[in-house]
């Protein structure tokens, strides 16, 4: 029996075992989608409580190595009573007093309007179970200001696997991927605490770099949270740009506006990117202001890239056609054995090299022809081959020389069809 082998981004890749340990490591490959979601709950939270569940509980049971986000996305919150205060809110493992299970808290101004917002992070599968919950974590207010909290939800999403490696080619272990599905989280960055100040010019990053493959065939969603965006004095108003290796898009142009007092808010970015075999280094920058100046409080939370599966449909099962043949130059006096046979030469899909040969002539134990670099095994292949009436092998070699080792000196017609691999 030949060797198992899964199509990873056009190459055939061996897979050790059965079909089904196939299936498992393809979805091992994939993101996994919902695990788990609540009802929505309304909240009343008062000054100088701390540490109020704004969000029903809901309990997961983590898979170690696996990258799990959460999302609680907030209706409204409404000032109920008071002065207008800062609100931060925060995803934890648990009850009141208990650690954060997300990367950071999220504040949010509540003033003599409703306020909204969304607030994500991401956490690692330990193999232990999670009970997440929203929490308002601070009032920043006098005693007895009250805010109400309409929630909508909160959802935890399996992302696919934590290490990078594991879904995404061109990484050096290529695995086994189902094309048909979303891959999850390809690359994780950090956004930055930063402030712009004073020009109409200023060109400030507010991300880390993030570094990726995008492949084509692929959708990808682009994403960023800051945890607070606010005003340091005076009316500001912020425009938030994507950048692309250095070089501004036209894919995210945003802008956002905070006026005294020095409130604030916690602005998401998100864009969709069709894959396009290239390397990126994607980042957020701040391009522009007004003349006051205003920060980002980032640290804590994620700028990240998403697989969210492929950008036509169906996917599986993928439809791929060899290219065109591309013919042998013959050697040591070989020609073609002609019509009606076919011409010599190779093609190639992934990594599987198709050649056929019908020659003529020539020389015993020389070379036939010499596939070029890319179309070469990677060990010395043996195949059987007929001579005229006779029988002989052909070697093809790694330096990709194909030597004919005939048993009759004529060489009246000599004739190979195979298929195999360049990698080892």
């Amino acid at each position: 029996m030949g060797t198992l082998k899964a199509k990873v981004a056009g190459v055939w890749t061996p897979v050790s075992g059965n079909g089904q340990a196939a299936a498992n490591v393809a979805r091992w490959n994939s993101a996994w989608g919902v695990v788990a979601t609540t009802a929505t709950q309304s909240t009343t939270v008062t000054a100088p409580t701390a540490n109020a569940a704004i969000s029903p509980s809901v309990s997961i049971d983590t898979v170690a190595g696996r990258r799990y986000r959460a999302t609680m996305r907030i209706s409204s919150i409404q000032l109920v009573s008071g002065s207008p205060i800062g609100v931060a809110v925060v995803i934890r493992s648990g009850t009141s007093g208990s650690t954060s299970l997300v990367d950071g808290d999220q504040w949010m101004w509540v003033g003599g309007n409703y306020s909204g917002g969304t607030h994500i992070g991401h956490f690692n599968g330990d193999g232990t179970t999670k009970i997440a919950q929203g929490i308002c974590e601070t009032v920043n207010g006098a005693n007895g200001t009250s805010v109400t909290f309409g929630v909508q939800s909160l959802m935890i999403e399996d992302v696919g696997p934590i290490t990078p490696a594991a879904i995404a080619p061109p990484y050096a272990s290529p695995r086994v991927v189902a094309s048909g599905n979303s891959l999850g989280i390809i690359a994780l960055s950090n956004m930055r605490d930063v402030q712009v100040t004073g020009s109409a010019t200023t060109i400030t990053p507010i991300s880390d770099p993030l570094n990726c493959f995008l492949s084509v065939g692929r959708r990808y969603r682009i994403f960023g949270n800051v945890r607070a965006f606010g005003n340091a004095g005076g009316t500001n108003n912020g425009n938030v740009s994507l950048y692309d290796n250095g070089i501004q898009t036209s894919r995210l142009d945003q802008w956002f506006s905070v006026t005294s007092p020095a409130n604030y808010c916690s602005p998401t970015f998100e864009v969709v990117w069709d894959g396009d075999n290239l390397q990126h280094s994607f980042d957020l920058r701040s391009t522009n202001s007004t003349l006051n100046s205003f920060y980002y409080a980032g640290a804590g939370t994620r700028f990240y890239v998403e697989d969210i599966g492929p950008n036509s449909s169906p996917a599986l099962p993928i439809s791929e056609t060899y290219p065109s043949w591309t013919a042998l130059t013959l050697q040591n006096s070989f020609v073609n054995a002609g019509s009606p046979r076919m011409t010599s030469g190779y093609r190639k899909l992934g990594d599987i090299v198709d050649l056929r040969m019908a020659v003529k002539g020539g020389t015993v134990n020389q070379v036939v022809a010499t596939l070029p670099v890319g179309f070469r095994p990677a060990y010395l292949l043996d195949y059987m081959g007929r001579d005229g009436g006779g029988a002989g092998v052909f070697n093809i070699q790694a330096d990709g020389g194909i030597v004919w080792y005939g048993l009759q000196a004529n060489n009246t017609i000599v004739y190979l069809n195979c298929m195999f691999s360049t990698t080892a």
